[in-house]
């Protein structure tokens, strides 16, 4: 179990510099903040010093959940203000947490996080101003990670390993009803699952023999390599329709129809997301094009971007070089 403990620390390392290297340019030194921008490229606004893991809106637009992995889980209104820890005596798994909403009034973050008292993993559910905090796993003998809700908040897909085992699982919301759509040794691990729009298959990112993004149906069959190469340490991205899924690997961005038969190599570039209408895409650099990959431009210095629910703002771990350039 040590072992896989460390194998899961040396991937959150790998994440953390996979995507763009914000250390860019010159300057006499270099701050790590988090900031916004409008994704039209004007009002660049710093809004705090902080070199969190990653950090996004939440759905209504009026926060900002920062995930600070050793520190937990934490938000703040778009100003900086209020800023306040959501999680306690929790080490947050290095991933994106997901953000899911029934209506804007009942928003739910699921994540993976250790426990103090604990060595191994659980997923986690709680409302979204940290009230209602609920281990969903609670499963001393099984390492679960990289949780993402369907498009309906109605069901969760997971990676856990156990003895060596991998698998991808599906339990609900209330963490009931839990089965496993596939399963393998460790040669064969599988990242960073994510349930389809339609809820017909999960896509996850497959590191052994043949590696690469995969697609399987939520029952198991029809498991399927819908591009071979080295993907990013990050979810896929989707459009809110399904139509348009993105992901980045052997430092390109690639995006894929639902039913993976149509891939278009949209130019160098990483940790990449899409737009909920499909028109944008963001990625690291700071840098945004259209989803064709057309009138592409830098916006700013930093990495781990993350549009707001209606593509007009993008909030970012920036970097500022002082004197500033």
């Amino acid at each position: 179990m040590k072992i896989i403990q460390l194998i899961i620390i040396l991937l959150a390392t790998i994440y953390l510099f996979s995507c763009t290297n914000p250390y860019e340019g010159e300057g006499d030194w270099q701050e790590d903040w988090i900031a916004t921008i409008n994704s039209t490229s004007d009002s660049l606004n710093y809004i705090i010093k902080e070199r969190a893991e990653n950090v996004q809106f939440t759905p209504d637009n009026t926060k900002i959940i920062v995930n600070r992995e050793e520190k937990g889980i934490w938000s703040m209104n778009l100003d900086g203000t209020d800023y306040k820890a959501l999680t306690d005596s929790l080490l947050v798994h290095s991933a994106l947490p997901s953000i899911c909403t029934d209506s804007l009034d009942f928003i739910k973050i699921t994540f993976a996080a250790y426990s103090i008292e604990k060595s191994l993993s659980d997923i986690y559910i709680m409302n979204i101003d940290g009230n209602n905090l609920i281990n969903l796993t609670d499963s001393p003998e099984i390492y679960e990670i990289y949780p993402h809700f369907s498009s309906d908040g109605s069901q969760i897909v997971y990676t856990t390993i156990s003895d060596s085992i991998y698998t991808i699982s599906i339990m609900d919301e209330k963490g009931d009803n839990k089965y496993e759509i596939i399963s393998n040794i460790n040669i064969s691990r599988y990242y960073y699952p994510v349930i389809s729009i339609n809820e017909e298959r999960v896509y996850y990112k497959f590191s052994g023999e043949n590696y690469g993004l995969y697609s399987v149906r939520t029952n198991g069959e029809n498991n399927n390599c819908i591009f071979n190469g080295h993907l990013d340490y990050n979810f896929i991205s989707m459009s809110m329709d399904g139509s348009k899924i993105v992901f980045s690997a052997n430092d390109h961005i690639f995006i894929i129809n639902e039913e993976g038969t149509e891939i278009t190599d949209l130019g160098e570039g990483g940790c990449a997301m899409i737009s909920n209408d499909g028109t944008k895409i963001v990625f690291g650099g700071i840098r945004i094009m259209n989803s064709d990959g057309t009138e592409q431009k830098w916006l700013a210095k930093g990495r781990n971007p993350v549009f707001s629910s209606n593509g007009d703002k993008i909030v970012f771990n920036a970097v500022r070089t002082f004197p500033e350039d």
